[in-house]
């Protein structure tokens, strides 16, 4: 019986000391898990300040009309003989054109966000190959394709998904 009551109690320990285990376990995990959430959370509200520069220079008419006139004197570093071509075939004003390079700009600052998010597993695949799958669509506008090498601060590995994109396409 004695022997019987110190095996309950050693296997009683056992337990205990696996439970104690498997507890910091969890607490682990849980830690990485919030700072994963707490560095994207961190991320997504740095994208969202850029987009929002972003967009107080899409939405301000007044800034759209000086930025068009600079631009017709003379071209910005990114601008091509391609967004030329598009511009003259398209027909579409400067106006249009500062107004389609900060539209993008907000795009790839969301683009770049949703990428990161993705890659620490808070974004679903498919969510991603659809978002995926619009960014290729992008980068066949030569405007668009400018934009985004323009644009500041985007993720290193977004930066090189980019490159990648571009070159399945054939647009290196």
């Amino acid at each position: 019986m004695k022997n019987q009551l110190k095996f309950f109690a050693e296997f009683a320990e056992i337990v205990g000391v696996l439970g104690i285990i498997a507890s910091l376990l969890f607490v682990g995990l849980q830690l990485s898990f919030d700072r994963k959430l707490a560095v994207s959370t961190q991320y997504q509200n740095r994208s969202e300040i850029a987009i929002e520069f972003q967009r107080s220079n899409f939405e301000n008419n007044e800034f759209v009309l000086n930025s068009a006139e600079r631009w017709e004197k003379e071209r910005p570093v990114f601008w091509n003989e391609d967004i030329e071509e598009l511009m003259r075939v398209s027909g579409v004003s400067m106006e249009y054109m500062v107004q389609r390079f900060y539209r993008d700009a907000m795009s790839i600052y969301s683009y770049d966000n949703n990428y990161f998010q993705f890659r620490n597993g808070l974004l679903d695949e498919d969510a991603w190959t659809n978002l995926e799958e619009i960014i290729r669509r992008n980068l066949r506008s030569p405007l668009s394709r400018a934009t985004y090498h323009e644009m500041r601060g985007l993720h290193p590995e977004f930066k090189k998904l980019l490159i990648e994109l571009e070159s399945e396409l054939g647009l290196e």
